[in-house]
Protein backbone atom coordinates (compact mmCIF):
# COMPACT_ATOMS: atom_id res chain seq x y z
CA UNK A 1 0.00 0.00 0.00
CA UNK A 2 1.38 3.45 -0.81
CA UNK A 3 2.01 5.96 1.67
CA UNK A 4 1.71 8.39 -0.30
CA UNK A 5 0.17 9.82 -3.97
CA UNK A 6 -0.29 13.16 -4.46
CA UNK A 7 -2.32 14.33 -7.74
CA UNK A 8 -2.30 17.96 -9.21
CA UNK A 9 -4.64 18.81 -12.01
CA UNK A 10 -4.81 21.59 -14.02
CA UNK A 11 -6.68 23.44 -17.45
CA UNK A 12 -4.67 22.91 -20.24
CA UNK A 13 -3.95 26.57 -21.88
CA UNK A 14 -5.30 27.55 -24.41
CA UNK A 15 -1.67 29.12 -26.38
CA UNK A 16 1.42 26.51 -26.84
CA UNK A 17 4.58 27.86 -24.50
CA UNK A 18 7.73 26.65 -25.92
CA UNK A 19 10.44 25.98 -23.98
CA UNK A 20 13.02 23.13 -24.43
CA UNK A 21 11.91 19.89 -22.02
CA UNK A 22 13.98 17.50 -20.64
CA UNK A 23 14.79 14.53 -21.23
CA UNK A 24 15.24 15.41 -25.24
CA UNK A 25 13.32 12.14 -26.52
CA UNK A 26 10.55 13.89 -24.92
CA UNK A 27 11.25 17.04 -26.36
CA UNK A 28 10.45 15.05 -29.64
CA UNK A 29 7.38 13.66 -28.86
CA UNK A 30 6.33 16.55 -27.61
CA UNK A 31 6.81 17.39 -31.29
CA UNK A 32 5.78 14.43 -33.31
CA UNK A 33 2.41 15.68 -32.17
CA UNK A 34 0.16 16.81 -35.63
CA UNK A 35 -2.44 17.73 -33.78
CA UNK A 36 -1.84 21.30 -32.40
CA UNK A 37 -4.24 20.25 -28.85
CA UNK A 38 -2.28 17.09 -28.74
CA UNK A 39 1.17 19.09 -28.67
CA UNK A 40 0.20 21.30 -26.26
CA UNK A 41 -1.64 18.53 -24.13
CA UNK A 42 2.12 16.75 -24.04
CA UNK A 43 3.66 19.81 -23.47
CA UNK A 44 1.77 21.11 -20.58
CA UNK A 45 1.20 17.71 -18.89
CA UNK A 46 4.81 17.30 -18.44
CA UNK A 47 5.43 21.08 -16.87
CA UNK A 48 2.82 19.84 -14.68
CA UNK A 49 4.94 16.71 -13.84
CA UNK A 50 8.28 18.84 -13.59
CA UNK A 51 6.19 20.50 -10.97
CA UNK A 52 4.78 17.51 -8.85
CA UNK A 53 8.01 15.81 -8.55
CA UNK A 54 9.55 19.23 -7.27
CA UNK A 55 6.82 19.53 -4.88
CA UNK A 56 6.25 15.86 -3.90
CA UNK A 57 9.51 14.74 -4.00
CA UNK A 58 11.92 17.85 -4.16
CA UNK A 59 13.80 16.33 -7.64
CA UNK A 60 13.87 17.38 -11.18
CA UNK A 61 13.59 15.68 -14.08
CA UNK A 62 17.08 15.30 -14.94
CA UNK A 63 17.85 14.10 -11.23
CA UNK A 64 15.24 11.37 -11.95
CA UNK A 65 16.72 9.41 -15.23
CA UNK A 66 13.43 9.80 -16.90
CA UNK A 67 12.91 7.93 -20.27
CA UNK A 68 10.84 6.02 -22.34
CA UNK A 69 10.10 2.34 -21.95
CA UNK A 70 10.03 0.08 -24.66
CA UNK A 71 6.05 -0.36 -24.24
CA UNK A 72 5.98 3.62 -24.49
CA UNK A 73 5.39 4.80 -21.12
CA UNK A 74 7.29 7.34 -19.36
CA UNK A 75 9.69 6.35 -16.38
CA UNK A 76 12.54 6.70 -13.59
CA UNK A 77 14.28 3.71 -11.45
CA UNK A 78 13.84 6.45 -8.58
CA UNK A 79 10.24 7.63 -8.71
CA UNK A 80 6.73 6.57 -9.46
CA UNK A 81 4.15 8.80 -11.77
CA UNK A 82 1.72 8.53 -13.99
CA UNK A 83 0.46 11.26 -16.68
CA UNK A 84 -3.19 11.93 -17.92
CA UNK A 85 -4.95 14.68 -20.11
CA UNK A 86 -8.30 14.60 -21.64
CA UNK A 87 -9.33 17.61 -23.32
CA UNK A 88 -8.90 20.82 -21.19
CA UNK A 89 -7.71 19.00 -18.18
CA UNK A 90 -4.21 17.41 -17.31
CA UNK A 91 -3.68 15.41 -14.63
CA UNK A 92 -0.42 13.82 -12.93
CA UNK A 93 -0.18 11.25 -9.78
CA UNK A 94 3.25 11.18 -7.66
CA UNK A 95 4.30 8.16 -5.44
CA UNK A 96 6.34 5.89 -3.69
CA UNK A 97 4.86 2.92 -5.17
CA UNK A 98 3.27 2.02 -8.69
CA UNK A 99 0.85 4.08 -9.68
CA UNK A 100 -1.65 5.11 -12.59
CA UNK A 101 -4.01 8.21 -13.25
CA UNK A 102 -6.33 9.03 -15.37
CA UNK A 103 -8.90 12.14 -16.16
CA UNK A 104 -11.64 11.59 -18.44
CA UNK A 105 -14.73 14.29 -19.39
CA UNK A 106 -17.92 13.18 -18.79
CA UNK A 107 -18.35 10.62 -21.43
CA UNK A 108 -22.05 11.20 -23.28
CA UNK A 109 -22.10 9.04 -25.64
CA UNK A 110 -22.70 5.80 -23.90
CA UNK A 111 -22.20 3.79 -26.94
CA UNK A 112 -19.14 3.69 -25.81
CA UNK A 113 -20.42 0.96 -23.08
CA UNK A 114 -19.93 -1.78 -25.97
CA UNK A 115 -15.99 -1.31 -25.98
CA UNK A 116 -15.54 -0.86 -22.35
CA UNK A 117 -17.57 -2.77 -20.01
CA UNK A 118 -17.75 -6.46 -18.42
CA UNK A 119 -20.82 -8.69 -18.00
CA UNK A 120 -20.77 -7.49 -14.73
CA UNK A 121 -20.58 -3.98 -14.95
CA UNK A 122 -23.28 -3.67 -17.95
CA UNK A 123 -25.43 -5.36 -15.61
CA UNK A 124 -24.69 -2.22 -12.98
CA UNK A 125 -24.44 0.45 -16.21
CA UNK A 126 -28.32 -0.76 -17.65
CA UNK A 127 -29.77 -0.18 -14.00
CA UNK A 128 -27.53 3.09 -12.99
CA UNK A 129 -29.52 6.11 -12.21
CA UNK A 130 -26.83 8.56 -13.96
CA UNK A 131 -25.47 5.71 -16.41
CA UNK A 132 -22.98 8.57 -18.46
CA UNK A 133 -21.21 9.29 -15.13
CA UNK A 134 -20.83 5.57 -14.43
CA UNK A 135 -18.77 4.87 -17.91
CA UNK A 136 -16.92 7.74 -17.10
CA UNK A 137 -16.03 6.61 -13.27
CA UNK A 138 -15.53 2.64 -15.04
CA UNK A 139 -13.40 3.83 -17.99
CA UNK A 140 -10.48 6.47 -15.88
CA UNK A 141 -10.84 3.36 -12.79
CA UNK A 142 -9.78 0.86 -15.71
CA UNK A 143 -7.18 3.49 -17.81
CA UNK A 144 -5.54 4.15 -14.66
CA UNK A 145 -4.92 0.72 -13.70
CA UNK A 146 -3.94 -0.20 -17.27
CA UNK A 147 -1.38 2.32 -16.33
CA UNK A 148 0.40 0.56 -13.96
CA UNK A 149 0.95 -2.77 -16.13
CA UNK A 150 3.18 -3.64 -18.90
CA UNK A 151 0.96 -3.81 -21.86
CA UNK A 152 0.94 -2.29 -24.80
CA UNK A 153 -2.55 -2.28 -25.95
CA UNK A 154 -5.35 -0.60 -23.55
CA UNK A 155 -8.17 -3.32 -23.56
CA UNK A 156 -11.22 -1.99 -21.21
CA UNK A 157 -13.37 -5.39 -21.32
CA UNK A 158 -10.23 -7.22 -19.94
CA UNK A 159 -10.24 -5.30 -16.86
CA UNK A 160 -12.49 -5.73 -14.25
CA UNK A 161 -12.25 -2.39 -12.33
CA UNK A 162 -14.29 -3.44 -9.80
CA UNK A 163 -11.73 -6.00 -8.14
CA UNK A 164 -8.67 -3.88 -7.95
CA UNK A 165 -9.01 -0.45 -5.23
CA UNK A 166 -9.08 2.80 -7.68
CA UNK A 167 -10.28 6.40 -6.24
CA UNK A 168 -12.15 8.34 -8.38
CA UNK A 169 -12.82 12.28 -7.75
CA UNK A 170 -14.98 14.43 -9.81
CA UNK A 171 -13.69 17.59 -10.81
CA UNK A 172 -15.12 21.09 -12.74
CA UNK A 173 -12.11 22.19 -14.57
CA UNK A 174 -13.03 25.13 -16.98
CA UNK A 175 -16.74 24.89 -16.78
CA UNK A 176 -17.05 20.47 -17.23
CA UNK A 177 -17.05 17.64 -15.51
CA UNK A 178 -14.05 15.18 -15.71
CA UNK A 179 -13.80 12.05 -13.66
CA UNK A 180 -9.95 11.66 -12.35
CA UNK A 181 -9.32 8.10 -10.99
CA UNK A 182 -6.60 6.58 -9.12
CA UNK A 183 -4.80 3.44 -8.04
CA UNK A 184 -3.86 4.24 -4.35
CA UNK A 185 -5.35 6.63 -1.98
CA UNK A 186 -5.18 10.32 -2.71
CA UNK A 187 -2.86 12.21 0.15
CA UNK A 188 -3.21 15.69 -1.71
CA UNK A 189 -5.18 16.65 -4.71
CA UNK A 190 -4.54 19.78 -6.00
CA UNK A 191 -5.25 22.31 -8.85
CA UNK A 192 -2.34 24.56 -9.96
CA UNK A 193 -2.36 27.13 -12.74
CA UNK A 194 0.21 26.74 -16.05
Amino acid sequence: MATFTDVYFATLPEVMGRRAVYPPERESYILQATNPQLMRQRYYVWLLLEYALQQSLGKGLSELHIQKSPHGKWESPFAHFSLAHSHKALAVAVSDTPVGVDIQKQIEKTTVANCALTDSEWTRFLSAQNPSELLTELWTKKESLFKTTDKLRFSPKEIHAEHAFTQTEWLEIDGERYALSTTSPIRKLQQIQL
